[in-house]
């Protein structure tokens, strides 16, 4: 079989790595691609989406923990919670 160059749209958010992974889905569907190569595809996207997916979540935890800490540098009184590095909170 001769080899074709696929060429897959940006691969950014969750929601576009699984618009890719729809595409090789109809790819294989049609008969326009192996099933070995759809599977290897569809493995190395469901990759790329985990990889896509932690970032976004590190992301947001470093967001969450620079607005706790501003509040807490900003001394916003006794309605604020205050996490101990055991894991416990004091209110």
């Amino acid at each position: 079989m001769e080899k074709k160059r696929i060429k897959l749209g940006p691969l950014d958010t969750a929601g576009s790595v699984a618009a890719e992974n729809r595409w090789v889905y109809r790819q294989l569907k049609a008969g326009a691609m192996e099933p070995n190569l759809a599977m290897k595809m569809s493995q190395i996207l469901m990759n790329q989406r985990g990889m896509v997916e932690t970032s976004d979540v590190e992301n947001k935890i470093t967001a969450l923990e620079k607005k706790l800490t501003d509040l807490l540098n900003k001394g916003a009184g006794s309605n604020v919670v205050r996490f101990r590095k055991s894991g416990g909170f004091d209110i």
